[in-house]
């Protein structure tokens, strides 16, 4: 159970204040005092745009402070292939929060007192245990977890069970939910839908209009927390830039957390394309820039000997120690080709043990690992690939 202090609540709503250019001069000094790391990275380096970007492999390379207490670790969820580990401490997770929960407070449909459902990639008996109450900006949130690994009846039985006036969860969860669950999704009474950790496809999103709620993005990175949220007023998308220095780019969107000291990131690169919208949106009155999301991080779907969906983002290959890389086709046929990249040589009890845990996720399959080359490029938001066609589809 968690609640958040008077204090922070004040900040929280004042927060839209600090939408201001920060001081990048000052910046490079606070970056370049941090650690021997930033020193030699930005040694003779005086203009911000001669910085270098700092990439996915160079982030386990950023020093960790221990001056705000034991840091708390976080895992991406590899959707290039590639998995980083962060950390940040309690301070830093409490701004965190207020960042996620930001779009929230604009929601006018949600009650003070919101139960909250949460689809997340978690074991199902993990999920069991995962519920907490917080309290955000004037509202208090019943949260319970939920397993996306488990069967969609069951999804079903646990949402009918708490009859959540939110309900959140990564886009292809939501969509294989309705679609297994058709006309029963509205039953939910839910009152706002809002997907975060994949691209939302504007097909998608219309799949998700069988809630007959509203669906509200949150668009972010586990590496440096909530970046942009689709305001309930207006329809765009607003820019946490009160929180960071974002840098849309034709190659990736840069961002410098600003409130991040235990492990800062300087100019960390994104593979999703984003671009400004001219101007400030004054009509919501949230004072915060406009940004459009052009493409960003999405895998195919993959089916199991049943033709049940498999989302990629339920594949835990980050349990592998060495596992640098990984990307998987699904053939024409059914059978899958998982690529790998290690740290180490290579070898085949480790290989199979591999197989054998993408076979128990994606049921009667044939399963083949190769090595990573042998695939074909999958582009930069892409780690998994289906050439196959389930027989409905047919």
């Amino acid at each position: 159970m968690h609640s958040e202090s008077a204090p922070e609540k004040s900040a929280y709503e004042q927060s839209t204040k600090l939408h201001l250019t920060p001081n990048r001069v000052a910046l490079i000094a606070r970056f370049r005092m941090h650690s021997e790391f930033y020193e030699h990275r930005l040694e003779g380096i005086r203009h911000w745009d001669r910085i270098p970007p700092l990439e996915r492999d160079e982030v386990s390379s950023v020093p960790v402070s221990a001056d705000d207490g034991p840091a708390i670790s976080a895992r991406t969820s590899g959707t290039t292939g590639t998995r980083v580990t962060v950390h940040y401490s309690r301070r830093e997770e409490l701004i965190r929060r207020r960042l996620n929960f930001r779009l929230f407070h604009y929601c006018r449909e949600l009650p003070d007192i919101v139960v909250h459902a949460i689809i997340k990639d978690v074991d199902p008996d993990e999920a069991r245990s995962q519920t907490e109450v917080v309290s955000v900006a004037g509202r208090v949130y019943h949260r319970q977890v939920f397993s996306a690994r488990a069967p969609v009846e069951a999804q079903w039985r646990f949402l009918r069970s708490i009859r959540p006036h939110l309900l959140t969860s990564f886009p292809s969860a939501l969509v294989r939910f309705v679609q297994e669950c058709g006309s029963r999704s509205r039953r939910l009474g839910i009152r706002v839908v809002s997907p975060g950790g994949e691209f939302l496809s504007d097909e998608w999103r219309r799949e998700l209009a069988a809630f007959e709620a509203p669906v509200r993005d949150r668009y972010g990175a586990t590496e440096t927390g909530a970046l942009a949220w689709q305001c309930p007023d207006c329809g765009s998308y607003h820019a946490n830039t009160d929180a960071q220095l974002m840098e849309p780019q034709a190659n990736g969107l840069l961002v410098t957390p600003l409130f991040q000291r235990v492990q800062p990131l300087l100019r960390y690169r994104l593979e999703d394309r984003l671009a400004w919208e001219d101007g400030v949106a004054t009509a919501c009155g949230v004072p915060l820039p406009r940004v459009r999301i052009l493409a960003g991080r999405k895998d195919h779907w993959l089916y199991d000997a049943a033709d049940k969906k498999v989302s990629p983002v339920a594949l835990e290959f980050e349990q592998f120690e060495g596992l640098r890389r990984w990307s998987m086709r699904q053939n024409a046929d059914g059978s899958i080709d998982v690529g790998l990249s290690w740290a180490t040589p290579s070898n085949a009890t480790r290989d199979d043990a591999l197989a054998r845990e993408v076979q128990c996720w994606i049921p009667g399959r044939t399963v083949r690992v190769v090595d990573i080359s042998v695939l074909e490029s999958f582009g930069k938001f892409r780690r998994v690939r289906s050439h196959y066609v389930p027989a409905s589809s047919r």
